[in-house]
């Protein structure tokens, strides 16, 4: 059976985006790595990161990954948690409800 139109998903994920969309203040790749976040909070709950990780994935540095998290936090789209209590630091990313 071939599929149509109808059988696709909405893009709900875009959605995420309308209110930074057109925000000059945020870098697109801070956009996009929102997104990310955004999508995987709403399947998974909190996205657990690693800055380098995250640098390889978007091929760019582990400083502007850090600067994009950063400044989605300023915008406070995202809350940056860590958590010592094994005695090494997790980092997760909570996506702020709009």
């Amino acid at each position: 059976m071939e599929k149509t139109v109808k059988d696709y998903p909405k893009p709900n994920e875009y959605v995420c985006l309308n209110g930074i969309r057109f925000d000059p203040t945020i870098p697109p790749g801070a956009k996009l790595l929102f997104a990310e976040f955004y999508q995987w909070s709403k399947e998974r709950g909190n996205f657990p990161y690693e800055t380098k990780i995250l640098a390889d994935m978007y091929s760019v540095s582990s400083f502007t990954i850090r600067k994009w998290i950063r400044v989605l936090a300023q915008h406070h789209l995202i809350d940056v948690l860590i958590d010592m209590s094994e005695g090494v630091q997790k980092k997760t990313i909570h996506v702020n409800s709009r």
